[in-house]
């Protein structure tokens, strides 16, 4: 669940490269983001050529902290990619060590390049409807439900999870779901898009969305995401104290 990157790739208009962007879910605020670095690869682990490797440093810093879950961003320009790569594989690093691993493939030429006035773009209404289009979400770990019921603090609800979308003008956000839903321990949040007039890069792109309330008085044990299309994810709320 932890130290685990979500990644996405935005290809840069002006210098025509990728920049890699990175969500790594982390269990306090002991940890913030380090360096990233293009082309280095850990010691011990071997890839295919195939393979462009990316480390993304995550520090540690001890003393007082919120005891809640926190996202940490990464953001690396790649000037090595050649066309002998078809995959990025990032590393996450604590202190050196490898804690976490992923990969994405690189787009197809044809889908690099497009850039699409907003007018017969895929908005953000049709992706919202048509799950099926691109992939609707990053799959559970990459979301996250607590209540803060730290001392000193008021007590206070967090959603915060990463969610795919299909060019980077679409904005995404999350609200209380009307009417709140027949189960009372069940927090429902309509997950909503909106997208910015403009032209955009038809490339997809995670964007990190996040719900909070304070102070918080319910007493709720999941929450349920919802599309409009009607999928939707249900979480686990863990409770900080």
């Amino acid at each position: 669940m932890f130290f685990q990157p979500s990644l996405s790739l935005e290809l840069d208009p002006a210098t025509k490269q990728y920049v890699l962007r990175s969500v790594t879910l982390v269990p306090s605020g002991h940890y913030s983001a380090g360096g990233a670095q293009e082309g280095a690869l850990p010691g011990g682990i071997v890839l295919i050529p195939e393979a462009r490797p990316v480390t993304l440093n995550i520090n540690f810093n001890p003393g007082p902290v919120t005891q809640a879950f926190k996202l940490l961003q990464h953001s690396l320009q790649l000037t090595g990619i050649t066309n002998g790569h078809n995959t990025i594989t990032a590393f996450t690093l604590l202190q050196g060590t490898v804690v976490g691993a992923n990969s994405i493939g690189l787009p197809g030429k044809g889908l690099e390049a497009a850039l699409l006035p907003h007018a017969t773009s895929l908005t953000a209404h049709m992706f919202a409807q048509q799950p099926g289009v691109i992939p609707t979400a990053v799959p559970g770990p990459s979301w996250a439900a607590w209540i803060n019921e730290m001392p000193l603090s008021p007590r206070s609800l967090h959603v915060m999870g990463v969610v795919s979308v299909p060019n980077p003008g679409v904005i995404a956000s999350l609200k209380r779901a009307v009417p709140e839903g027949f189960n009372p321990q069940i927090l429902i949040l309509d997950l909503d898009f909106e997208q910015l007039p403009g032209i955009w890069p038809q490339v997809v792109v995670n964007k990190t969305v996040q719900h909070v309330e304070i102070p918080y008085g319910g007493s709720h044990t999941h929450a349920q995401i919802r599309r409009e299309s009607g999928s939707a994810i249900t979480v686990p709320i863990q409770v900080l104290s």
